[in-house]
């Protein structure tokens, strides 16, 4: 499967998911390296009424090789660092199984 042909089966997932917490996608036509995530904040959190921006690069290895992942928002969280580096273990220990949804929903969770 090459990478646009992944790329268009993840983009299917995040259309039939409609997932009311969080958008998801390219920013862009023509450039399906660049996404963009917005996460709204939890209700039941001090995040919540907030909506945070993550900004996600794909390499031309994906899903081989981990997407960079990074909050573009600041955002106080034991798992985020200050440049906005997520820390968790499904980016730590990547798959090419997992997708850009999957990761979008562990850190929303």
């Amino acid at each position: 499967m090459n990478i646009n042909t992944r790329i268009w089966k993840e983009i299917e997932i995040i259309i039939e998911k409609d997932d009311k917490r969080f958008s998801i996608g390219p920013i862009s036509e023509g450039n399906y390296l660049e996404w963009i995530a917005h996460i709204k904040g939890p209700e039941d959190s001090p995040y919540r009424n907030g909506v945070f921006t993550i900004n996600i690069e794909l390499n031309n290895d994906y899903p081989f090789n981990v997407p960079l992942i990074k909050f573009n928002t600041f955002i106080f969280h034991p798992n985020i660092d200050f440049d906005g580096t997520i820390c968790i273990s499904e980016l730590e220990n990547w798959l090419p199984t997992y997708t850009i949804y999957f990761i979008i929903e562990k850190i929303y969770n």
